[in-house]
């Protein structure tokens, strides 16, 4: 009997995770850009240990730049991209800046 069978019988339902990687990344970095309200899209507390230890040292793939390095310790990372991959967000687009007063001289 495999894990899932035994939890299902308990009652608890697992579902698959979406192992797309580029895609789960992408979600990841659309995370930590700020919302149209100045406000962090995810926040990571003193208490995350192993994600602040962790996160700073991972690197891009040298041959895939799009995903990382699967040398590194990168449990921590794959844990982000599926929890990520399981609530996806849209990317924002950017908010153009209004002017609060005119200049006359045609500086930003």
């Amino acid at each position: 009997v495999s894990i899932a069978e035994e939890a299902a019988h308990k009652g608890v339902h697992f579902t698959p995770g979406d192992h797309e990687r580029i895609a789960g990344w992408m979600q990841c970095h659309y995370r930590l850009q700020f919302d149209e309200n100045g406000y962090p899209m995810m926040y990571v507390f003193s208490n995350c240990k192993a994600f602040i230890r962790t996160m700073p040292l991972l690197q891009y793939d040298p041959s895939s730049p799009e995903d990382l390095d699967t040398a590194g310790e990168d449990h921590i990372a794959d844990e982000w991209r599926y929890l990520c991959m399981s609530r996806p967000v849209k990317p924002l687009k950017p908010v153009e800046q209004v002017s609060l007063m005119n200049d006359p001289l045609g500086r930003s």
